[in-house]
């Protein structure tokens, strides 16, 4: 059964634009650096509502558990992560069946 993966992220005060919009790029990369990882987008809130002070956001599919397994340890994500985390105050992680 396919995974919907999704990612909030609240950067830290501080964080400039570049910074953000450097986030999303990284993040971007990951559908072309992980094959497992399918239709990845990334993106900048585009509204401040109901967004409970969440800034951006990440979403990739997986076919299956096994793709979704392949992800979290991949060098790429734990590379991303090691990115994130200098800038990233806050996040949610959410994932469900689709």
């Amino acid at each position: 059964m396919p995974i919907q993966h999704t990612v909030l992220v609240k950067f830290k005060a501080g964080t400039t634009d570049e910074q953000k919009v450097e986030w999303v790029k990284e993040a971007q990369k990951l559908g072309d650096l992980i094959p497992q990882a399918k239709g990845v987008n990334a993106g900048l809130s585009i509204t401040n509502r109901a967004n409970k002070g969440f800034d951006a956001g990440l979403s990739v599919v997986f076919v299956d558990q096994s793709a979704y397994d392949v992800y979290g340890p991949h060098d790429a994500h734990v590379a991303f992560k090691a990115f994130a985390a200098n800038i990233v105050e806050d996040k949610i992680i959410f994932d469900w069946d689709i």
